[in-house]
C-alpha cells in the first residue's frame, strides 16, 4: 500500500529494512537486529565481534573447562565458573539494555 506516514511497524528480510507505513519524512532510527547473523571471516587479521565483546566469557569458560574436566581442581573449577557467570550477566544486561531502545515493533508474518 501507498500510505505515508510515522513508521510503526518493519520487518527485516535479506539485509533490507522494511518500513510501514512509508516514512513521510526523515527520521532517526535505532535498531539492533537479534539474532545477529555475522559474517565469515576473510582475513586472520579480521576482529570477530565475540572475540571483541564477550572474550573475557569465552577465555572465564575455557578456564572452568580447564580445571573441571583437565586438571581436576574444584576449587579453581569453581572461581572459574563463577566468574564465568558474572560475564554472562553482563552481557546479558548489555543485550538487553540494547533492545529496550525500539521504539517500533517488527511485523508478525
Amino acid at each position: 500500500s501507498g500510505q505515508q506516514g510515522t513508521p510503526v511497524c518493519y520487518s527485516y528480510f535479506d539485509r533490507k529494512l522494511y518500513l510501514y507505513p512509508i516514512p513521510d519524512r526523515a527520521y532517526q532510527v535505532q535498531l539492533i537486529l537479534s539474532p545477529m547473523r555475522l559474517e565469515e571471516l576473510t582475513d586472520v587479521h579480521q576482529e570477530h565481534p565475540w572475540f571483541v565483546h564477550a572474550f573475557d566469557l569465552i577465555k572465564a569458560r575455557a578456564k572452568y573447562e580447564l580445571y573441571k574436566n583437565i586438571l581436576k581442581e574444584p576449587d579453581c573449577a569453581a572461581a572459574a565458573y563463577n566468574d564465568f557467570e558474572e560475564h554472562l550477566r553482563e552481557l546479558r544486561a548489555e543485550t538487553s539494555k540494547r533492545h529496550n531502545v525500539t521504539r517500533i515493533v517488527p511485523t508478525d508474518f
